[in-house]
C-alpha cells in the first residue's frame, strides 16, 4: 500500500481552495460586466398634443444608449402641428404653427419581467416654423426648451417593445404680442402630450 505523500496532499488542498474562491469571483465579474454592457435603443412615437386653445398631432423619434440597465441617454426630436380657430372681437381668427423640439434626454428606468416604467428629463431647443395666422395678435417664439415625461414599455419579443408616454414641455421659448384691441390673443401655457411608442433595442 502506497504511503500518503504530505506534499501532494497539501498541493491538492491548495488547488481546491483556489478553485472555490475564484469561482464566485468570476461569477460576480460576469454579472458586473453583464449589468454594464452598453445597449442601444431606437424609439418612435405618434400622439396628440394640446396647449390651451391649440391642439394637433405629432411625431417623434429618439436614439439612446444605456451605460447601465437603469439609465438611457441620447438625442431626440419631436414635432407637432398645432392649430386654433374661433371668434374674436374683430371676427373669426385662426392660427397654426409647427413646434419642433430638438433635445438631449436622460431617462431613469426600472426593467421588470415584461414592463419597463421610466421617467425622463430633456433639455434642448424649440423651433417655431410653418406658421399661418389670421386676425391674431400673439405668437410663440423659438428658443430654449425643456420637457419631462413619464411612460412605460411592454416587451413584445426580446428586442421589440410597445409603450405609452405622457409629456409636458414648453411649446415655444416665449410669446410675442402686438398691442391691439380686437384680434385674438392667448396666454402662454405648457404643451401636454400623450403618445404611443414603438421601440427596438440591440
Amino acid at each position: 500500500m502506497e504511503t500518503p505523500n504530505p506534499r501532494r496532499i497539501a498541493l491538492l488542498f491548495l488547488s481546491a481552495c483556489s478553485a472555490t474562491v475564484s469561482t464566485p469571483a468570476r461569477a460576480s465579474e460576469a454579472v458586473t460586466l453583464q449589468a454594464t454592457t452598453p445597449a442601444f435603443r431606437l424609439e418612435a412615437e405618434t400622439g396628440y398634443s394640446a396647449s390651451g386653445a391649440f391642439g394637433g398631432f405629432g411625431l417623434g423619434v429618439r436614439g439612446g444608449w444605456s451605460p447601465i440597465r437603469y439609465m438611457l441617454m441620447g438625442p431626440g426630436v419631436e414635432s407637432a402641428m398645432l392649430g386654433a380657430q374661433g371668434m374674436a372681437l374683430t371676427g373669426s381668427f385662426s392660427q397654426k404653427f409647427r413646434t419642433t423640439f430638438v433635445a438631449a434626454f436622460v431617462r431613469g428606468q426600472l426593467p421588470l419581467a415584461m414592463v419597463t416604467p421610466y421617467a425622463e428629463l430633456a433639455l434642448g431647443y424649440v423651433v417655431i416654423h410653418d406658421r399661418e395666422e389670421s386676425n391674431s395678435s400673439c405668437r410663440y417664439t423659438s428658443g430654449a426648451g425643456a420637457s419631462v415625461a413619464l411612460g412605460a414599455d411592454v416587451r413584445l419579443i426580446h428586442s421589440l417593445t410597445l409603450g405609452a408616454r405622457a409629456g409636458l414641455r414648453n411649446p415655444g421659448f416665449g410669446q410675442a404680442c402686438t398691442a391691439q384691441l380686437g384680434p385674438w390673443s392667448f396666454d402662454r401655457q405648457s404643451l401636454k402630450s400623450i403618445a404611443v411608442t414603438v421601440g427596438y433595442s440591440w
